[in-house]
Parts: structure tokens; sequence; C-alpha cells
């Protein structure tokens, strides 16, 4: 079966990510329905995903695989047991997605492309894949080449691709866990809980809880923040309907005229937060 999955990978990872989608939005809205009202904001949400996943997989197949079809592999990680393999892929590629995703945060304008993810005043599990394409770009000519370079396994990196597209759909859901259960394992994987703060729209949380699949990296350089109450899921700005219209998000980055340009992303606000201690 698995064999068959990684001969049919990219099919894998798009029945995975849609079909995951909306799997969790079947199960919100047993909690909570409001979220399906808002056609405009999922189409948005959705329409963002699919553009991206046929751009990203585009990118990766047609031009970055076969432009780097020579490029010899510094390490063998193929070499390795699968265990290994998977373990060193984790962390190795979750440092990258973290700095990467802090340098989306912190540097002017690749603040304009993020934003697009930000700006979504109401989180889900749709939100997961609302990204500007130029970030999705961007990020998939960070992460191939230096997946060619380790020389990772196609079975192993597609299961972290797996695991990777179930925990981002999950942690940006509105499904929760008890406590109990959330301090076993927030230590081990990102939850809803702990990326949440992620979304606030107070600048400190904002820039806080970067990890994607683990929050190791916000634990160990001190970016981990205790799950706050009590504020507005988005930005302090742009938070109008039309705002969130497809086209606007694609052109938001090249028209960006707001007074957020002038937002110092680096410059937490004087507001005390609470920074949470590893579990």
């Amino acid at each position: 079966m698995f064999l068959w999955l990684v001969n049919n990978s990219l099919l894998a990872v798009l029945v995975l990510t849609f079909g995951g989608m909306l799997l969790f939005m079947l199960l919100e809205s047993c909690k909570n329905s409001d979220g399906l009202n808002d056609t405009g904001r999922l189409l948005s949400n959705w329409g963002l995903g699919l553009i991206n996943f046929f751009v990203g997989m585009f990118l990766s197949a047609l031009i970055l695989l076969p432009a780097l079809h020579d490029l010899p592999a510094a390490f063998h990680l193929d070499a390795l047991p699968p265990l290994v393999e998977f373990l060193l892929i984790v962390l190795i590629f979750e440092a990258i997605s973290y700095w990467l995703h802090r340098a989306f945060h912190h540097v002017r304008y690749l603040w304009r492309l993020h934003a697009v993810h930000h700006l979504d005043t109401r989180l889900d599990v749709t939100t997961s894949h609302r990204h500007h394409l130029g970030e999705a770009i961007i990020t998939t000519c960070v992460l191939v080449p230096v997946a060619l370079l380790l020389g990772v396994s196609a079975q192993v990196w597609l299961l972290f691709a797996l695991v990777r597209i179930v925990v981002v759909l999950w942690s940006h859901s509105r499904l929760t866990l008890p406590a109990a259960i959330e301090r076993v394992v927030g230590w081990m994987i990102v939850t809803p809980g702990f990326h949440r703060n992620h979304h606030a729209s107070e600048q400190q949380l904002t820039n806080s809880n970067y990890g994607t699949l683990v929050p190791w990296y916000d634990y160990l350089f001190g970016t981990a923040t205790a799950p706050a109450r009590g504020y507005q899921i988005g930005l302090e700005y742009l938070r109008d309907p039309a705002s969130s219209r497809i086209d606007r998000l694609l052109l938001l980055p090249f028209r960006w005229q707001h007074r957020s340009d002038a937002r110092d992303t680096t410059r937490p606000r004087a507001t005390t937060i609470k920074h949470a201690k590893p579990r």
C-alpha cells in the first residue's frame, strides 16, 4: 500500500491536503457551523490552496527536479535506517522552516507576502493553505534543493510530507484538546492551542510560535508563548471582507499602501506576553 503511495505521491498529497481539509471542515461544523456561512472567505482560502498546490507541483516536477537532476547529493540520508532518517528530516527541515517563517515576519517585503495568511479574521482549517503564491514559490525553491542535497529517500520524504500536512491542517483547525492531553502532546507536535497565538492581532503574539510540525525551535530560541485568551484573530488592519477577496490577496504585496507598511515587525509592542516554558 505504501509503495503505491510512493509511486503516486502527488495524488496522495493532493487527496490528503484537500480531502483532509474537507474532513476537518466537517468536524468543525459539528462544533460550530458559523464558518460555513462566509462563502467568499472560503472560496478565497480554497482558491489560494489550489493555486499554490498546482503551481508548486509544476515548479517541483517540471522545473526544479529536472534542473537539479545532476546535482550530486552532499549527504545520503537514504542510507540510514528509516526511523533515523525520518527524525533527521524533521530536525533539519523544521529548523529551516522555523527560520524561513521568522524571515517572512521580519523582512518587510516577505511580510507583504506572508500577511495574506495572517489577514484571515477567522482561524479554521481553511486558513492552513491560505498563502500568497509568492510565498509558496519561495518555500518550494528553498526546500526542494535541500532535500536533493541531503539525499533523502522517496519513502521517508513522503511520510514526512503526509505527517506535516495532517499537523498543519489540525493546528489551524478549531478542534481543541483537553488541557491534560494538550500538556502531554504539546511538547511533541504543534497543537491548535499552541498555534492559535500565532494568528492573534496582537503583534507580540503574531511574532511567536513559528513552529510548523514541532514546537522545539520555539522553545530553544525563546519564541514560544503560552496559550492566551481574549484576543482577536487576524491583523489590526485590512479586516473588511473585501480585503480577503482572492484577487486582492494576490495583488496585496504589489499594492501595499496601507499604514501597515511602516509596521516594524522586528520590534514587539510593550505589551507583556507570558512566554511558555518547555513542557
